[in-house]
């Protein structure tokens, strides 16, 4: 999964995680790019990959964490 997370302009760095059923990924953008513009570009890249997620999976969820 987190080969593609790379591919989103701004990425500083994509961390995850794994266990049997789950998965977890956290992509930390670069300071001081656009907040709105890296969700709709993390969104759009999750859905045009969803055909790669497995069958039965849940819908990718997006949080957002700001750190000051």
């Amino acid at each position: 999964m987190a080969q593609f997370l790379w591919e989103i302009k701004g990425v500083e760095y994509v961390y995850t995680m794994s266990q049997p059923g789950r998965s977890m990924a956290i992509v930390r953008f670069y300071v001081g790019r656009d907040m709105e513009t890296s969700l709709v570009d993390l969104y759009n890249k999750l859905m045009s990959n969803f055909d790669k997620i497995p069958p039965g999976a849940s819908q990718p969820l997006v949080k957002t964490q700001v750190h000051r």
